[in-house]
């Protein structure tokens, strides 16, 4: 598969037989300090993981090497992304059930906590960039073993005046302050994503894909027209309001609702407890 800023590649360790991933980086896209900034950011917090990175749920990077033209890092073969995932049963339509959808919650949260406590921010946490395992029940379930977060290639050190104001995430997952460009905490902004990806996962596929990602749709259609954008976020209020009052009435974790009450605010400079 293709990432932003590479090619991922499935491969076998003929040494040991085991799945490998590789993920393949031209050096000509590292045009910039920034760019530079951001591979190593990736490698530094990634790479001779100790079982701390391991326990906080991303995947390690295990080994680095480079030609004249390319780098290359290898990493354990793990699971598969949620997007995936939902694709799955009835989790399209009904979303990961409740309890699957703690246990993402809760160890992307374990993730964002491991890297904001160590002075970064991931900026492009969606349902493609979490892997989980699963294993699948009697009843037809599937239920969640492990989770990993994945791609680090937009993290930046939340002290750096040179990328930490980027406005940076993915069409569904963008928190406000980064679609009107005007990111003051780039951690504020893993928060907003956490809080899509949440959504995502309580309603289903089929409802973030038509109700929620309009708005997205709307604001990339504006941006295509008009370089000078003035956005109205009261549709993503309204947004908002119909997630939460559909997850309360499916009957949420309410710790879990209360967080995306949280998280889900219009005006993002506001901190989250």
């Amino acid at each position: 598969g293709h990432g932003k800023f590479g090619q991922i590649i499935s491969c076998q360790d003929l040494n040991t037989d085991r799945h490998i991933v590789l993920k393949k980086m031209s050096k000509s896209f590292v045009k910039s300090i920034s760019t530079l900034k951001r591979v190593a950011t990736e490698i530094k917090l990634l790479r001779n993981a100790s079982n701390a990175v391991e326990m906080a749920n991303l995947l390690p990077i295990e080994e680095v090497f480079q030609t004249d033209s390319h780098f290359y890092y290898t990493m354990a073969r793990y699971g598969q992304d949620v997007f995936e995932f939902m694709k799955l049963g009835d989790h399209s339509t009904l979303g990961a059930g409740f309890e699957n959808s703690v246990v993402i919650f809760a160890h992307v949260c374990e993730a964002l906590s491991f890297m904001h406590g160590h002075g970064y921010a991931h900026r492009d946490i969606k349902s493609e960039n979490v892997l989980v395992e699963y294993d699948p029940m009697p009843d037809g379930l599937f239920l969640i073993t492990g989770v990993k977060v994945i791609d680090l290639g937009l993290a930046c050190a939340v002290n750096d005046e040179m990328t930490r104001r980027e406005s940076c995430g993915s069409r569904g997952f963008m928190a406000p302050e980064g679609i009107v460009r005007m990111v003051e905490q780039p951690t504020l902004l893993d928060s907003w994503s956490l809080a899509c990806l949440g959504l995502e996962i309580i309603l289903g596929r089929i409802w973030f894909t038509e109700v929620w990602f309009e708005f997205f749709k709307a604001v990339q259609q504006m941006e295509e027209e008009d370089a000078d954008l003035d956005v109205d976020f009261g549709p993503l209020q309204q947004n908002i309001d119909h997630g939460l009052n559909k997850s309360a009435e499916a009957g949420a974790e309410p710790r879990l609702q209360l967080a995306l009450q949280k998280m889900l605010m219009i005006d993002p400079t506001r901190p989250i407890e």
